[in-house]
This record gives C-alpha cells, sequence and structure tokens, in this order.
C-alpha cells in the first residue's frame, strides 16, 4: 500500500510539473504567502568610454567606432542578484534561458523563456552568450532618429558565484550554462573585443549619441527600468568626412532617457500603482531662447516624463519634435519641445505680431516600475 501511494505522488508531481512547463508558469520555490517578496536586480548602464575612429584599409577605406560596455547591478540592500540558466535537452536544440529571482527564504522564483543563449567563438574568447542583453547604437542627437546598429551578439555576465565555468567556457557541447551579476558587480566589455564597434562608414558629418541600452526588451526583471540608458554626445568629422581627427567627445550622459518607450517587464513581481502628475505650462514663453515650448511637469515619485506637441500658427499646424526627461519624486522636471527652425520662425512671428499661438500637448509619465500614469492632453494658449 505505501508503494502503491509513494507511485502515485511520484506520477502526480510528474503530471503536475509537465502541466506546469506546458502552460509556461513553471515556478519553482515560488514564495508563500506572507514570505518577503524577491530581491529584484537593479541594472545600471554606464556611459561608454574608450571611444576611438578607426580606419579599415580596404579599396575604399572603412570606418568603425570602438568603445567598451560597462553594466552594473546596484549597490543598494534592496537589490538582489540577476542569475540567467540555460537549458536544452539535446545537442541539436537550442539553449534556452530562465531567470531565477531569489526570495527572502532563500527559495527561487524561476521566470522561463527569456530568451536564449548562443556560444559564441571569436580570438578573444569562446563561451556562451545571452543574447540581446545590451545594445548599442548611434542616433543622431538634434531629434535621436535611429542612424546605425551595432552588430552585438550578446554578453557572458561573469560574476563567479553564478558564473562557475566562465559561461561554459570552451564547451560549445553544454547542455546547461549558468552565469549572473551580483548586487554590485559591474560586467566590462572593452573596446574592440568582438562586436564592441559600430561601422560608421559613410555617416554625414554631424553630431550624434552614442547609445548603449541594457535590457531594452524588458526580458529580465529588475526593480529600475529608468537607469537602463546612457550615452556619449560626439561630433563625427569635425573637419569633414573621413579627415583625422575623426571625432569628437562633447557629453556624457550617465542617465539619458529611452529614444523609445521601454516595454513594461512582464511576469515580473513589481507594483502596480501608477504615478501622479501635475503640469504646469507657462503662458509667456521665450520661445528663441529655449528653441522650444516648455512645460514643467512634477511625479509622486521618481519618473520618467515624453512630451510630444504640436502648435497651431495662423491656422496651420507646426508639428513640435518630441522630448524626453527624468526626474525624482515631487521634483520639477522640465519638459521641453524643440522646435524645428521653420517652426520657430512661424511662432515668433505670429507673437512678434501679437498673435497667440494655440499649443495642442500631451504628456506621459512612466515610473521606475514601468507603470504608466494617465497621459495629460492639454491646449494652452501661448501670449505675446
Amino acid at each position: 500500500m505505501e508503494a502503491r501511494a509513494r507511485r502515485w505522488l511520484a506520477f502526480s508531481v510528474a503530471l503536475g510539473l509537465s502541466i506546469a512547463g506546458t502552460l509556461g508558469i513553471w515556478l519553482v520555490g515560488a514564495p508563500a504567502a506572507g514570505v518577503s517578496p524577491a530581491k529584484l536586480p537593479d541594472l545600471d548602464q554606464l556611459v561608454p568610454t574608450e571611444i576611438s575612429v578607426t580606419a579599415v584599409p580596404s579599396t575604399e577605406p572603412r570606418f568603425s567606432l570602438a568603445f567598451d560596455s560597462r553594466i552594473g547591478n546596484g549597490r543598494s540592500a534592496s537589490v538582489g542578484p540577476l542569475i540567467v540558466r540555460g537549458r536544452r535537452a539535446g545537442l541539436s536544440e537550442p539553449m534556452v534561458a530562465e531567470q531565477a529571482l531569489m526570495n527572502a527564504n532563500g527559495s527561487e522564483t524561476i521566470r522561463p523563456a527569456i530568451g536564449g543563449l548562443t556560444y559564441e567563438t571569436s580570438i578573444d574568447h569562446a563561451h556562451w552568450h545571452y543574447d540581446d542583453f545590451d545594445r548599442y547604437q548611434l542616433r543622431r542627437a538634434s531629434d535621436m532618429s535611429f542612424v546605425r546598429p551595432d552588430n552585438k551578439t550578446g554578453f557572458c555576465m561573469p560574476d563567479h558565484l553564478f558564473t562557475p565555468d566562465y559561461c561554459g567556457s570552451s564547451n560549445p557541447n553544454a547542455l546547461e550554462v549558468r552565469e549572473g551579476l551580483g548586487r554590485g558587480y559591474v560586467d566590462l566589455y572593452k573596446a574592440n573585443l568582438e562586436g564592441q564597434n559600430i561601422d560608421v562608414t559613410g555617416v554625414p558629418a554631424g553630431t550624434y549619441y552614442l547609445v548603449h541600452w541594457a535590457n531594452r526588451d524588458s526580458s529580465l526583471c529588475e526593480s529600475n527600468i529608468l537607469n537602463n540608458v546612457s550615452a556619449t554626445k560626439l561630433r563625427l568629422w569635425p573637419r569633414g568626412y573621413g579627415r583625422a581627427p575623426y571625432f569628437r567627445a562633447l557629453e556624457e550622459v550617465d542617465t539619458l532617457p529611452p529614444p523609445e518607450r521601454q516595454p513594461r517587464p512582464s511576469n515580473c513581481p513589481l507594483e502596480r500603482k501608477k504615478p501622479k502628475v501635475r503640469v504646469q505650462f507657462p503662458r509667456r514663453q521665450n520661445v528663441k531662447r529655449n528653441k522650444g515650448i516648455v512645460a514643467y511637469a512634477r511625479c509622486s515619485e521618481s519618473c520618467g516624463v515624453a512630451t510630444t506637441g504640436r502648435a497651431r500658427v495662423g491656422g496651420r499646424a507646426q508639428k513640435l519634435i518630441a522630448s524626453q526627461a527624468l526626474g525624482g519624486k515631487g521634483r520639477r522636471i522640465k519638459a521641453l519641445l524643440p522646435t524645428t527652425s521653420a517652426s520657430q520662425r512661424a511662432i515668433l512671428r505670429s507673437l512678434r505680431k501679437g498673435r497667440p499661438v494655440s499649443v495642442k500637448l500631451t504628456i506621459r509619465v512612466r515610473d521606475r516600475a514601468g507603470n504608466d500614469a494617465r497621459p495629460v492632453r492639454r491646449t494652452v494658449i501661448v501670449l505675446p
């Protein structure tokens, strides 16, 4: 009777795991009621440095923009480790990644199917990379439009506490790989390592942002998505295309608002309370000095503010360039809607003639956990 009961128990457990895996809700060691929630990682994208532009010899010279990349996990006591594990059933199967969240009682909560791992070989190393962990982009400084992509394949997160064999080093036949970043750990990829460059051949002379963006698609569960983007502002070809010096670094931007809105992490134990926002819009504006239209926002917590708008001048609509800004709890955030040269001239002409300008703006707010406030839409008359 006891043997029969044990067989029935084993069958029930196996059936339960099979159903859970089929439904995509396989939770291992999920915290019980009353147990403190998991400590989540907090990825912090650091500013790209070690920047250089090199002419690559060929029939027509090609130019490569190289840089280092550093991603840290937060140092606060509330931050947990980032743990990624890859598994596959056989050598012909893809390596599928999962994220393990550490609960306060020492158990784990598993987030399955967060992407894949790929075995990569290069002159510098040969091991398994977690795909799309960090992306690099070149964007135009004037309007943040996309210019050039990276050629990065992925990252090995090498904290030895969670990566015992350096991401399956020299083991393309691995069936399981572990990697991760502990609290306070910074992962560095030096300039000109595999994938640490962007081809800038043919890019016109101008001012650009070299943007680094960690966890862009929110595959990983983390407590704060407002510090996932940083950038270095630089001028390419200050003396004309292909002439030395090839670039000039202008500014380091430690925390850059995302060029596009990063999705909220799914299946992630984050609070879902929407932030509150108050908006002020000065009725008299110095459009020429500000080079745009200004609004001010205050958030109930740390948040990012995205602003779009359209001005109506003499019966014609003038599009304003979308803008984004970050701010802390209760602090006034300046939301500037830059004008194009044509729209600025039209607005200034109207104001000089004593004619008010109608501005229709939309302000969207998102907190650190990815919760969106209700958009604020307002039409305001700007007086001369």
